[in-house]
Formats: structure tokens, sequence, C-alpha cells
């Protein structure tokens, strides 16, 4: 027997009869496993130990334990016996979503359209994907867009990814789901996506933080961004500005309006217009847009001024 499957049948053995085990699992792995009960530590290490999902539904443990992994686990753990529970109750639903290719939409993109992949089934075994690190940039991605609209709980698993994931693309659509998150899942990551190296990243940071109800707890972020040094993070933090009623920002903002990218002019018209209409009608450099090159710029300004 391997040294694989006896770990697993061992822990098996544990967790049914209540052995003590060792005293936590390791937290450079999954940290928050940390917290399991005792009798399920053996049976977390041997699981994240195991080559694959599909290797661990082939192993000697047994479904409660997996199933308690699968519950209450960190989300490493919990993708993992989730996904290995999958391959033992619908193995075809499994290898489908193990399998399955993202089409290309008319703009290009990688996406999911199998109903399959929306199912609370599919979320661990596309975090599993993930995990593997396997496939080109925007398949990846294309599996977060999945994972983000399965019905099972994906939330922790989205936020941890940000801070491990190597691919920029990847981390984008991984932090754009961050506007759905969990607050406390949202507040460990975001944080570190709007300082990502990644202009992208940091754009989809803000474009995340203008859109959560809960968005004006990350105004540092949002504020800080307004000076960025690429034109996308200002034009979106302008944005989020806006939306998020921040008056604080109301200096830098209006300093935007001479800014040499467009879209930035245009986000700073249209989020000044939102924190103060009337002052941001009697700008000075409001009027000057009135003549901006750009006519999106020129006619938001016409707009506001009500000409």
């Amino acid at each position: 027997m391997s040294l694989f499957l006896f770990a697993l049948s061992l822990s098996g053995t544990l967790a049914l009869a209540g052995t003590p085990a060792p005293a936590r699992i390791d937290p450079g792995v999954d940290a928050p496993a940390a917290l399991l009960p005792a009798a399920l530590l053996p049976a977390a290490n041997a699981a994240l130990a195991a080559p694959s999902a599909r290797a661990l539904a082939t192993a000697p443990v047994t479904d409660a334990t997996l199933a308690a992994l699968a519950t209450n686990a960190g989300w490493r753990l919990r993708a993992r016996a989730g996904a290995a529970l999958v391959w033992r109750r619908d193995a075809p639903l499994a290898e489908a979503i193990t399998t399955l290719a993202p089409v290309s939409t008319r703009t290009g993109a990688a996406r999911f359209t199998d109903a399959r992949v929306r199912s609370a089934a599919a979320t661990p075994l596309l975090l599993e994907r993930l995990l593997s690190g396997v496939g080109t940039s925007g398949d990846r991605a294309a599996i977060v867009e999945a994972v983000r609209f399965s019905e099972g709980h994906w939330s922790d698993a989205v936020a941890g990814l940000v801070a491990a994931e190597r691919d920029p693309a990847v981390r984008e659509q991984l932090v754009g789901a961050l506007r759905h998150a969990d607050p406390e899942d949202a507040a460990a990551a975001l944080p570190l996506a709007a300082k990502d190296t990644s202009p992208a990243v940091r754009a989809a940071a803000m474009r995340a933080i203008g859109s959560r109800e809960d968005g004006a707890t990350y105004a540092p972020l949002a504020l800080t961004a307004l000076t960025d040094v690429d034109p996308d993070v200002r034009a979106h933090a302008a944005r989020a500005v806006g939306w998020l009623g921040l008056s604080a920002g109301w200096d830098d903002v209006v300093a935007l309006l001479a800014d040499p990218d467009a879209e930035v002019r245009l986000k700073a018209v249209a989020a000044l217009e939102r924190l103060d209409p009337a002052a941001a009608a009697a700008l000075p450099a409001m009027r000057a847009r009135l003549t901006d090159p750009d006519a999106r710029v020129a006619r938001a300004a016409e707009r506001l001024l009500g000409r």
C-alpha cells in the first residue's frame, strides 16, 4: 500500500474512532483547517497530499469524512473533498466538468456556457481545475467566471486565489468576482488587489469597490487610486468615488478634469456631477471641458452645465 493510501486509510479510522491526531494541519497550505476537530486532521493532511480529487475519491476514506471536510474545512480542503464526493456520487458529471472546454464568444473571450457548470456540485470541481494550474490564461479566467455563477460556496476561495494566482489575467477575473463576495472575504482580498503590480487588476479592484454595497468601507483605496500611474485605474477610481459619494475625493477628482486621458476626464465629469452637481457646474475647469477634444467629454460637460 502506498504512503498516500496508508495515510488515508489511517485518517478514516481515526476520524471514526476519535483517536488523538496531530495538533494542526500545515497552515501554509490551508490555514483555516487548523480549526478542524482533531480527529479530522489526519484525513485533512492526507486529502491535501492526494494528487487529485479523482485520486482521493478512490482512496479508503469514508464519505462521512469527506463530507465533514467539504463542510467544515478551509477552502482548499473543501474543494478537494467536495470534488472527491462528486467523483464518487456522479462520475459522469465530474468527468464532464473536469474536461469541459469553454467556447469563444463574439468578442473572442472564453466562456463556459454548459448549464452543468452552474450547479453547486460544479463549484469544487471548478476550483480543483483552478488549483491545478492547468489550462491557458483565457481558459482559467473563464473557469473563474463559471465559479462565480455556480451555486456552491466560492467566496473565500476566490479571495484566497487573489493572493496565490500568478497570472494577471486570471487575477483580474478573480478580483472582478469580489464585487459579489462576502464582506469578510472581500476585505481580505481587495486591499491586495488595489496594490497589485498589474494595472488591469488594480482597475478591476476599483470596479469591484464601486459596485459593492459596502464600497465606502474601501474609501482609502479608492481615494489613493485617483492618482494611480495608470489611466484606467484613475478612471475607475473616479467612478467609484462618484458612485459611493466620497466627498473627500472632490479636489483630486477636480484635478482629473485636466487628465491627459479622455476616459479619465469623462469619468471625472460624471463623478463630480454625482457628488455635487451645482458645485461641479460652477467649476471653471468644468466649463473648459465644453471644448474638450473628446466629443464624449464635451457632451457630458454640456449636459451638466445645462446648455
